[in-house]
Formats: structure tokens, sequence, C-alpha cells
């Protein structure tokens, strides 16, 4: 089973990359925007405020923040994933995965890495590139032991977006478009997950609600872990935690799937 997983793996990356030409263009484009966008935003912000520092962050640092969290929200977040789920419910695709002996979840999650492969590219080309254009003037840590904790905390917060991402799709079942959901999901998880603006500029108080929710292990672990910002002590229980947000909404999903599938015609809408 585990080769016809590896299968969907290798044939969503080759699908991805047959049009290189639309990727690049595609790629330097997005990346350009969204980075360009911060600059001007918080060049603005400094310029206006006549501050050095916001929250611990100098105009460099915010810069060289938003550059990690533009390229991991990349590997976090498959372009055109999971709403996969919500189509085959609607056009009646899902009686082959009825059918067939095959684990939804896991085929989907397989589909999920492979759309992963042109943002691994980007994030590879792109962090080179940046890395010598940005001012290092902020103070990061970035070793072997930080990098691997690193890796590991970008591919939590994949699982955990994958997860987050499935179980809305599953709402399919019920309701006649998802797609509002679906926007909700993603503002809720850049507003409280660190992609807007780094989390400890927040007030003490949302900082600890904050806490206590699964949205923090998106974005603000993976980018403060990466750049050595955290001990191994603290990295250690996010990671704990984070497992059991995993854990949990897995178990929700499966749950969900398991309601939901009884109300499925195989007609489609």
């Amino acid at each position: 089973m585990m080769k016809l997983y590896f299968k969907v793996l290798i044939l969503e990356a080759k699908t991805k990359m047959t049009y290189r030409f639309d990727f690049w263009i595609n790629s330097i484009i997005s990346f350009l925007v969204e980075f360009f966008v911060v600059w001007f935003l918080w060049s603005a912000i400094f310029e206006q405020t006549k501050l050095k520092q916001i929250a611990g962050y100098n105009l460099s640092s915010i810069y060289l923040y938003y550059l990690g969290v533009i390229l991991i929200s990349k590997i976090i977040r498959a372009q055109k994933s999971t709403n996969d789920v919500s189509q085959d419910i609607y056009q009646g695709n899902l009686n082959r995965y009825i059918i067939f002996p095959v684990n939804y979840i896991s085929f989907k999650y397989a589909q999920y890495l492979g759309k992963l492969a042109p943002a691994l590219i980007q994030f590879f080309l792109f962090g080179i590139i940046a890395f010598f254009i940005i001012d290092k003037s902020y103070e990061i840590q970035i070793s072997t032991s930080s990098l691997i904790m690193g890796i590991c905390s970008i591919a939590m917060a994949n699982i955990l977006y994958f997860l987050i991402d499935y179980l809305t799709q599953l709402f399919a079942f019920w309701v006649s478009n998802v797609w509002s959901l679906d926007i909700l999901k993603w503002f809720i998880a850049c507003l409280l997950g660190g992609y807007l603006f780094p989390l400890n500029m927040l007030p003490p108080n949302v900082q600890n609600i904050i806490t206590y929710l699964p949205f923090k292990f998106l974005f603000d672990l993976p980018i403060n872990t990466l750049f050595g910002k955290i001990s191994f002590e603290v990295w250690l229980k996010e990671m704990l935690i984070g497992s059991i947000w995993c854990i949990l909404l897995f178990l929700i999903g499966q749950f969900t799937w398991s309601k939901g599938k009884n109300l499925y015609s195989g007609v489609g809408i």
C-alpha cells in the first residue's frame, strides 16, 4: 500500500512540474509580490512612527522574518490541495475511493505532498538568493541543531495544516459550498499563526490564549526554531503540544468522515 501512495506522490509532483514556464513565472511573480508588499508596508510603518524597533524587531529583522514565513508557508500549504476533497464530494468522484481498498485521508495526503514539489524548489532557490541580498544585521543563530529542529517543525506544521484543511473540506457533506469556510480558515491561520505579523507583537493576554490553539505551530514555531530563537527544551514541549493537536484533529477528521460518508449519495451535487 505504501508503494501506491509513493506513486501517487511522484505522479502529483510530475504533474505540478509539467508546465515549467508557467511554474517559474508564477513562482517569481508571487514571491516578489508578497515580499515587496511587506517591504513597502513595514518601511512606511517604521518611517512614520520614527521607531527603531517594534516588539524587538528592527526593519531588517522584519524583512528577514517575513522572508522566512513566506518561504515556509509554501511548504506548509500546498496550492489547490485539499479542495479536491470537497470536489470529490460535490462531483460524485468519492465513489472510487469508497469502492477501492484505499485509505482516503492517506491517499489525499500523498497527493498533498506531491503538490509541494514546486514549493521545495522555491524555498531553496529564493532562500539562497535572499541570503546574499538581505541585510543580516538581525542576530540569528542558524546551526545544525536549529536546522534539524526547524525541519521537524515544518514537517509537523505541514501535517497540522493538512488536517485543518481536510476537516474544513469535509463539511462539503453538509453544505453546498465550503469556499467561504476555506477563506475563513486561511485568514484565522494567518492571523493567529504568525503569518501576518510576529505573534510577540500581540498583547501578552492574547498570546496566552493563542498558546492553547493549534495555529501558532503553523508559522511562528517553525520560523523561530529555524532562526535559533527557541531552546531545545521549549521546542520539545511545543512539538509535543503540536503533536497532540495533530492526533486530535486526525480523530475528529475520521469521525467527521465516517458521519459524512453515511450521508453521501454518490451522485454529486
